[in-house]
């Protein structure tokens, strides 16, 4: 077991929380030239499977060498922000919770730590469908008169159903090609305008951003109706 997080100086082991409701983080050793400084995340292994977590800082460096294990790999993601794992530490401590179970609500998406995968798309194939339906023959119109595209993006082109588009590909009317993975969402724009609030929502916003600016520890009552603004606020 790991102490809290020390200095971030790079070494040949680390400390890795896991999102787990475990008492600290766990030391693994790094492979040699593998750079994972703090906040990185890494796959490691954890029993017979493999966990991605998060470099917690320098090992305790109280655990045998012989029984210290790999870190598999740095994650291609980054890395979580000092800010981030400071609060992580907080909450741990001011609710007297396992930081991993704090680090599990920060990754509860562990999708977002995977490579998107390749999407199928659908173009026009060499082949003629052995029965033309009136539905088959807007998909076919429909792949023709544009670039390759997804099961679900073409049938709804042609007001048909996905399995129309499949049931094309089978036959050979359609052939299969890998298109780009989906872009990413953009980065939000914090300088944009917020919502309009009525003189009661901004007299609470107004509130708040006082205790803000104050800096210090306070507590705030949003208090209103349903549909009252106050997700808003």
């Amino acid at each position: 077991m790991a102490s809290p997080r020390t200095s971030p100086t790079k070494q040949p082991r680390v400390s890795v929380l896991l999102p787990l409701p475990l008492a600290g983080a766990y030391d693994y050793r790094l492979a040699d030239r593998m750079d994972a400084p703090p906040g990185s995340f890494v796959r490691v292994p954890l029993g017979k499977r493999e966990m991605v977590g998060v470099v917690w800082g320098d090992a305790a460096g109280d655990v045998d060498p012989a029984k210290l294990r790999n870190v598999h790999d740095v994650v291609d993601f980054p890395a979580m922000a000092d800010a981030l794992r400071d609060f992580v530490d907080w909450v741990a401590a001011y609710t007297l919770a396992p930081p991993g179970a704090v680090l599990r609500m920060t990754m509860s998406v562990p999708e977002a730590l995977t490579p998107p995968r390749p999407r199928v798309a659908y173009r026009v194939g060499h082949r003629e469908p052995e029965r033309l339906t009136p539905a088959r023959a807007k998909v076919l119109a429909e792949a023709a008169s544009g670039p390759p595209r997804g099961a679900t993006e073409l049938a709804r082109a042609a007001g048909v159903g996905p399995a129309v588009v499949r049931g094309l590909a089978d036959m050979g009317a359609l052939d299969t090609v890998e298109a780009p993975a989906m872009a990413p969402f953009p980065v939000p724009d914090w300088q944009q305008s917020g919502p309009r609030l009525s003189p009661a929502q901004r007299k609470a916003a107004d509130g708040l951003v006082i205790k803000v600016a104050e800096g210090a520890y306070d507590v705030a009552l949003l208090d209103g109706v349903n549909g009252a603004g106050k997700t808003e606020v």
